[in-house]
């Protein structure tokens, strides 16, 4: 009786301890879905970040988790600072949730840009982009602030063959700036 009640005395102690250091007390485990932080890069705030997932528990390591992307299979270790209960291990994979996970953070390759407009509203340039694996009825017009940023050679390229002196302009100005 009183080697159970000092037993669970110590583990109070260590957990405030723990607690005291800043340590992190999960409420997941291996085969739970948990939730994956992501900092936007986008974004110049380092402190916002967005969820993204769910991804299942593989393993518990010592100071971190490796998790498996539902639809790509990739495992990757993430800090448990980095994670958020999601559903535990009963959860139901359908084929709904599936598509909500495929459709997160998808990074699309342009590959070429086919044409260039002047947006009255928003008042700036915008470019019809071919996205890498898409249909062409998928193509979109895109601002050009975001892509020189993003794929600011490509966008060169296309402003000096397109030999429009707004265009380069407005390129130019983004670029110095």
């Amino acid at each position: 009786m009183h080697r159970a009640v000092r037993s669970k005395r110590e583990k109070i102690t260590l957990l405030n301890k723990r607690k005291s250091r800043g340590a992190q007390e999960v409420n997941f485990s291996v085969g739970d879905y948990v939730l994956r932080s992501r900092v936007d890069e986008r974004c110049h705030n380092k402190l916002l970040v967005t969820w993204i997932g769910p991804y299942v528990v593989t393993s518990a390591n010592a100071h971190s988790f490796r998790v498996r992307h539902l639809v790509t299979g990739k495992e990757q270790d993430v800090h448990a600072s980095r994670l958020n209960f999601y559903a535990d291990s009963d959860l139901e994979v359908t084929e709904e949730l599936l598509a909500h996970v495929a459709a997160q953070g998808i990074v699309l390759k342009g590959e070429n840009l086919v044409d260039h407009r002047w947006n009255k509203e928003s008042e700036r340039f915008e470019l019809l982009v071919s996205w890498c694996g898409l249909e062409s009825i998928e193509d979109s017009w895109e601002p050009l602030q975001s892509l020189a940023q993003d794929i600011p050679v490509l966008i060169k390229a296309y402003v000096d063959a397109a030999k429009n002196s707004e265009l380069s302009t407005a390129f130019q100005a983004l670029v110095s700036s």
